[in-house]
């Protein structure tokens, strides 16, 4: 478990500390004290303001700085016993001194002394004194071991006004272990009680990994307990030692867990609370504040609602011990050393620097996130897992909306009929496969996907459909009744209730005709309502459900010579039928039907098969399209209207044309007339409001020369996907 300030990790590292720690409080609010050392605005000085106005870039605020590698334990991670010596290349108190100088040239920052084990360092007493003469804010983060009665004295007498402590575990048994010594827990308990003593505030630091998520309750009281003012949980960065980690890191899933139970605990926490290398916290901060009714404010939220997530290289910064800047503690990646280059002239110059501070520049994602101007993302963490430190952040489940729409938009009509097709859509897309499986995955949960598939024209797989009304007279009751009883038919597809004489309409799809008027007949006398309209298509001028604004793909693919229709007596395309009409698996579909279709043919067919045969059904529109069958209402598309048209015969082809051209017409199809029902022409239109479905019939009007009755649904009974072999 990386755990606070006070381990020993490599060079560049801050051991397994917590870089990021706010041992003097969250930027701009310090604790409640009449010490007026205590009271302060940090990177907000003269200087600071002065930086500002000269580079337009911001000053840093928390500076955390790793005056040394030693330490007095051997935490389990580390694979090293405790070093009390000073290491190799440690910066001298004069080296230490220039630091500071020149860090008050341009700011007047919260110093956070930490390591190793800072109270290890004879000269800390020095440096402290320096840096409070120098306009700076020091604070010191510490395992707490060390610190007896006389040294929380000194703590208190050399104006420190907080201390971060780590504290991992509730109990001496899990303390002491991963301390590596018997009784850590209770020094550290007792270093807290020393501090308070002596009026020095105390904030708890808690890495959260698998090994204590379930512990959080108990430390966030053992905190309280211990008369912490500040509890910060921290959710671990695998980097640096923190590597040998990764088997108790939390997953997304947990870490969203986690950052909510944090969210509501600090509602009512009366310590000053606040989730730390957890960036994703401030979008959870947003997201349930919604769901509150609660708008984010300063009044409503204070600091939480005027900072971000990730702040490293805008207005935090890492100093190793041997002088090496980072954006962080965990960002593996040296931007100059103080011995060679002034630290103001790292900060200002940086080219990394420059990149973290441009929102813009984020990729995946993170760079389409509605949340990234408050979250970002954690930087070291993707350029852990990726080399890339602007590529998305690895651990965060989040699916931002304009992501969602991106696949959506793909995987309507250009699912990739090809090996690992997830991979293909995120090389597409700019993202990660796990990004856009999750993005599919989401939209499934959430309804807007109903199912991942083929969508079969009938009549090439020999089928018969139809589209048929009803009259149904009576009350609200007996119109559910006989919807029921249409729905019941497995043959039927869709059934709606809509706003014309004829009331419930409904689709049926059969092997043949004599199927089809069996069916009807047979629904007409379980239903009792005998005025029932027939409306097979004669003909049909388009069918393409697909709300990406996209044109149709109008080139078909290349075919084999050999290249050959369904074959209804052939069991490798019933069995692929079988599968594609059902709701696949997106993680590797064709791998998927291949598997299945071996067990069921008893015989071995391969991937390849499956997408060749996918590709040539798509060439010859047997598969109208592989992809996302969409409820056009999650997607914004509430006003849908199917619009009847009576039209000259002789002008059917020329104006299915035209209504098939407009990308706002889905379904288009010539039917026979009754005598009860005189419209002859159909096509669904769908809007995202009565007054865009208005204009979208008035355009197909002005196109038809006539005027349609437009049927809208106002129930939907059943919509289903056609099911062709059982």
């Amino acid at each position: 478990m990386m755990v606070a300030q006070g381990h020993p990790g490599h060079p560049g590292h801050p051991g397994a500390g917590h870089p990021h720690g706010h041992p003097g409080g969250h930027p701009g609010a310090m604790s409640n004290t009449a010490n007026p050392r205590r009271s302060y605005r940090p990177g907000a000085g003269v200087a600071a303001r002065a930086y500002e106005e000269r580079t337009g870039i911001k000053a840093p605020r928390i500076v955390a700085w790793e005056i040394t590698r030693s330490c007095n334990l051997a935490c389990a991670h580390c694979r090293a016993a405790a070093h009390c010596k000073p290491y190799p290349g440690e910066l001298t108190l004069d080296e230490c001194k220039r630091v500071m100088d020149d860090i008050a040239s341009i700011t007047d920052p919260i110093l956070i002394l930490t390591g190793g084990e800072p109270l290890m360092r004879p000269d800390i007493w020095d440096i402290i004194d320096y840096a409070h003469e120098k306009g700076l804010h020091p604070v010191i983060g510490t395992n707490g071991t060390l610190i007896d009665d006389s040294v929380a004295a000194k703590i208190a007498d050399h104006g420190i006004p907080r201390v971060s402590v780590s504290l991992d575990f509730p109990t001496a048994e899990g303390q002491d272990a991963f301390r590596g010594k018997e009784g850590a827990f209770e020094e550290t308990l007792e270093g807290i009680r020393n501090l308070r003593a002596h009026g020095v505030g105390v904030q708890v630091n808690t890495t959260i990994t698998k090994m204590n998520n379930g512990l959080v309750d108990d430390m966030h009281s053992l905190a309280l307990e211990a008369g912490a003012e500040a509890f910060h949980p921290f959710l671990l960065v695998p980097t640096g030692r923190g590597e040998d980690l990764v088997d108790v890191e939390l997953t997304p899933d947990e870490y969203e867990e986690v950052l909510t139970w944090a969210y509501r605990c600090q509602k009512t926490s009366p310590m000053h609370f606040k989730p730390t290398d957890a960036p994703q916290y401030y979008r959870i901060i947003r997201q349930q504040a919604a769901l509150e009714g609660v708008e984010v404010t300063p009044e409503t939220y204070g600091m939480e609602a005027m900072t971000r997530g990730c702040l490293g290289g805008i207005t935090f910064v890492f100093i190793s011990h041997v002088g090496d800047v980072q954006p962080c503690g965990y960002f593996d990646m040296q931007q100059g050393n103080v011995k060679e280059r002034p630290f103001s002239d790292i900060w200002t110059n940086s080219p990394v620097f420059a990149d973290l501070r441009d929102y813009g520049r984020l990729r995946g994602k993170c760079g389409a996130c509605e949340y990234k101007r408050v979250c970002g993302g954690c930087r070291a963490r993707a350029l852990a897992a990726t080399g890339d430190y602007l590529a998305e952040e690895p651990y965060c489940a989040y699916v931002p909306r304009r992501v969602c729409q991106l696949v959506l938009d793909e995987i309507q009509s250009g699912f990739p009929v090809e090996d690992d097709p997830c991979a293909v859509l995120a090389a597409r897309l700019g993202l990660t496969r796990s990004t856009v499986l999750a993005a599919i995955e989401s939209m499934r949960a959430e309804g807007t996907v109903r199912r991942m598939g083929a969508s079969f024209s009938s009549p090439k797989l020999g089928f018969k459909s139809s589209l048929c009304a009803m009259a149904v007279h009576g009350d609200e009751a007996e119109i559910d009744r006989v919807a029921a009883l249409v729905s019941a038919h497995p043959e039927v597809t869709h059934n709606y209730l809509r706003n014309a004489c004829y009331n419930v309409w409904f689709t049926v799809i059969t092997p043949d005709d004599k199927s089809r008027k069996r069916l009807i007949e047979t629904i007409v006398a379980e239903t009792g309502c005998d005025d029932c309209l027939d409306l097979p298509s004669t003909a049909l001028y388009k069918i393409r459900v697909d709300f990406s604004g996209r044109k149709a793909e109008t080139a078909p693919a290349a075919l084999d010579d050999e290249a050959t229709g369904f074959d209804p007596d052939d069991p490798f395309d019933v069995e692929l039928v079988r599968w594609a009409q059902g709701d696949v698996s997106v993680e590797d579909p064709y791998g998927e039907a291949a598997a299945k279709m071996t067990d069921r043919l008893g015989r071995h067919v391969t991937s390849e098969q499956v997408i060749e045969r996918i590709r040539e059904w798509k060439a010859l529109g047997v598969v109208r399209r592989f992809g996302a069958m969409v409820k056009h209402q999650n997607m914004g598309y509430a006003f849908n209207g199917m619009t009847a048209w009576d039209i000259e015969p002789g002008r059917l082809d020329e104006i299915g044309a035209a209504f098939a051209a407009t990308s706002f017409v889905s379904h288009c199809y010539a039917r026979p007339r009754h005598d009860s029902w005189p419209y002859n022409f159909y096509a669904m239109v769908h809007g995202k409001t009565q007054q865009e479905l208005d204009d979208q019939v008035a355009a197909l009007s002005a196109l038809a020369g006539a005027t349609p009755k437009v049927l809208v649904s106002t129930k939907e009974f059943k919509k289903a996907s056609p099911v062709y072999f059982e």
